[in-house]
């Protein structure tokens, strides 16, 4: 009996500790699986989950909601695949990330093959895992099926094919009321883009050596908005900031040519019809006024509007793009194309003069010069006078610089065809030379405005892609 007793006493004792033993395991689970899976979960989405805006698993863009924040706009630009393009898009990047823009940028980078694919997805995620991005698509260029027109391949198709793919694509990311900007590669950011138009505090003020601009100051009368003057009798009162139906845009001098193309029979318009490009005769963009194309609808890259719009405008640009295209086989017939959609759409743009400078001979009010001469008028060095390129800017700065044309001044020379498309390099880099003392005397010796426009354009723009360099080289080598 005693060894049975000690028998059944050893058993139970041996069960406890088998009940105590599988108790202290799923305590010590409890506490240290939930601290293990945290560590995994943050090294997986840091290291395989986001590939520069694409889910590794599903191709997919992160989400980039940014309701209620007129801050976080979300920067979207057409590429091909060339080296020409793929340098531009880098130099956008630093220049968006040296002004401090809050929302994402994305790369739309179309006809890639495979081996380009991964080595940008690599690149990409070394400059920056989470803000700037990718997204692949076909290859959109459009050649003519019209034996009149031009044989050649046109990439600028890329921008409505590429970016109607990208919204196509991403439904379940993007969010009906986030803000889209398009842009061009060949574009710097001066300052952050914002998804504010002109608000009802600000109070107007006729400027310009011809009077011919109205500028809008804040409550501590810092110019925040700067438009043609006329505008005010054709445009309605904009809201505060983009919203649904009311998208934003830089003033543009194409506008009214498509329209006034039907009463003109000479010339690139010769023949042209725009009922068929828009469907009929009695379509909205054939009735479109003289002086409502000019105005309404006469916009270019800067472009702001909600997805939900841009879902609208970019299924009918590429609907009408080879349309216009094969009426109109030039340079430009997608920007034309694109002014005729959102007319037959109906969707006017408040279109501004200081989201862009460009060219510096232009005597057009749409364009923002005048900011960068009252600037200079009140900073001397703010021409060429740094030794490199600040953050710092002035409030009033124009948005984007388009360096979409050659600047030469005091034998300094810039030209986005003459840059390497290696510029973006770990070995052996070089940076654009830039003779600041020599180009600031000139300035003091010879003046006037277009040499302080072309001087201006010219050093913000090897300062910033020198600026970039340096940065691309820390992030990558």
């Amino acid at each position: 009996i005693r060894n049975h007793h000690q028998s059944t006493i050893v058993d139970m004792f041996i069960k406890r500790k088998w009940i105590l033993g599988i108790l202290g395991f799923l305590l010590a689970f409890n506490l240290v699986f939930p601290l293990f899976l945290h560590h995994f979960l943050e090294e997986s989405s840091s290291n395989t989950a986001l590939w520069n805006g694409y889910h590794h698993s599903r191709g997919k863009l992160a989400s980039t909601s940014n309701k209620s924040n007129n801050n976080h706009v979300h920067i979207v630009f057409s590429t091909d695949c060339s080296g020409y393009q793929h340098w531009q898009s880098i130099a956008l990047w630093y220049s968006a990330q040296s002004v401090g823009h809050q929302g994402n940028v994305t790369r739309i980078a179309s006809g890639c093959s495979q081996e380009e694919r991964k080595r940008i997805e690599d690149e990409w995620k070394k400059i920056s895992p989470d803000q700037f991005r990718v997204h692949f698509t076909p290859s959109f260029s459009y050649k003519s099926q019209s034996s009149s027109s031009q044989k050649t391949n046109y990439k600028y198709s890329n921008k409505p094919g590429g970016l109607l793919h990208f919204l196509q694509h991403n439904n379940d990311i993007l969010h009906s009321d986030d803000v889209l900007c398009l842009l061009d590669p060949d574009m710097l950011l001066l300052k952050p883009i914002t998804s504010t138009i002109i608000k009802k505090s600000w109070t107007k003020h006729t400027v310009g050596k011809k009077k011919n601009q109205a500028e809008y100051r804040d409550e501590n009368g810092t110019p925040q908005a700067l438009r043609v003057e006329w505008l005010e009798k054709h445009q309605r009162t904009p809201p505060d900031i983009v919203t649904h139906g009311h998208p934003a845009g830089q003033h543009f001098g194409v506008g009214g040519a498509w329209a006034r193309a039907m009463t003109k029979k000479d010339g690139a318009w010769q023949n042209f019809s725009a009922s068929k490009v828009c469907g009929s005769p009695s379509s909205p963009c054939t009735k479109t006024l003289f002086d409502d194309a000019d105005s309404h609808y006469a916009v270019g890259p800067v472009y702001l509007a909600t997805v939900r719009d841009w879902h609208r405008i970019a299924k009918t640009w590429w609907d009408f793009f080879p349309r216009v295209y094969e009426q109109y086989p030039h340079l430009l017939a997608e920007m034309y194309a694109f002014c005729m959609a959102i007319a037959n759409l109906q969707l006017p743009f408040t279109v501004l003069s200081n989201y862009m400078i460009s060219s510096p001979t232009t005597q057009s009010p749409t364009e923002g010069w005048t900011w960068v001469l009252e600037q200079q008028n009140q900073q001397q060095d703010y021409i060429c006078g740094r030794n490199e390129f600040s953050s710092k800017q002035p409030i009033y700065t124009p948005t984007v610089l388009h360096y979409c044309q050659n600047y030469n001044f005091a034998n300094d020379r810039f030209a986005k065809r003459k840059i390497s498309h290696t510029f973006f390099q770990c070995s052996n880099p070089t940076p654009l030379p830039l003779n600041r003392s020599k180009i600031l005397h000139s300035l003091r010796e010879e003046g006037g405005d277009v040499n302080q426009k072309t001087a201006f354009a010219l050093c913000h723009s090897i300062l910033m892609l020198n600026e970039a360099q340096r940065k691309y080289r820390k992030d990558v080598c």
